[in-house]
């Protein structure tokens, strides 16, 4: 099956880079391939409001752009045609509905993130894209 479109999830794991590393090593001949690099950002809670909040999100931004950049040098340096991209909200169900909604052909991600309690007691994110998305996903450990 060839690769022309893969969301490649990330965080600021090992686990995260090591995906980055495997896809730029799997797709090293492939000049059709573009690959969408995703960081979710946790939802700011509701009950933090106005400047605050609108402080809080520029600074999760920030972050976010920080967090995407080595895995966009990464491909940058493969050859790899890619797009950066951040969403807000539970990481599985944004991963899971951006590749839904735009067709992947596979899924990249890490084995383990930097897991917050809650998701340490329901699950990772890498179990719930494994159990829910019906095409390729690559996890890397």
């Amino acid at each position: 099956m060839p690769l022309n479109k893969v969301l490649l999830a990330v965080d600021d794991s090992d686990y995260a880079r090591k995906a980055t590393e495997l896809l730029c090593e799997m797709a090293a001949d492939n000049k059709h391939l573009h690959v969408d690099v995703l960081y979710v950002m946790e939802p700011i809670p509701p009950l933090i409001s106005g400047p605050t909040r609108d402080q809080l999100y520029k600074d999760l931004e920030a972050a976010a752009r920080t967090i995407l950049a080595p895995h966009k040098d990464l491909l940058d340096k493969a050859g790899i045609a890619n797009t950066t991209r951040i969403s807000q909200g539970n990481p599985g169900t944004q991963i899971l509905e951006l590749a839904r909604g735009e067709k992947f052909d596979m899924i990249a991600m890490g084995s383990r993130g930097r897991s917050s309690v809650t998701e340490i007691l329901l699950g990772s994110v890498s179990q719930k894209v494994l159990q829910y998305y019906h095409g390729p996903v690559l996890i890397a450990r």
